[in-house]
């Protein structure tokens, strides 16, 4: 499947790297990639995982972002 964040990369090349370890992402822009993709495929947990833990979206916020 072609990535959200770039139709020219496929999602196991681009932004599954980050999804699967945040710990790989190397550059702000690559965060924000990866985020955006996390967004559209609904990846809420890659979403959390990714605010600072100042910013993070609370419990009842992540169930109101599910829904």
């Amino acid at each position: 499947m072609q990535c959200p964040c770039n139709p020219n990369k496929q999602y196991h090349d681009c932004c599954q790297k980050a999804h699967q370890n945040i710990h790989s992402v190397t550059s702000a822009e690559a965060l924000m990639r990866s985020r955006y993709s996390a967004f559209v495929l609904a990846n809420i947990d890659y979403l959390q995982k990714s605010h600072h833990s100042s910013t993070r979206p609370s419990k009842r916020e992540k169930r109101e972002i599910l829904a």
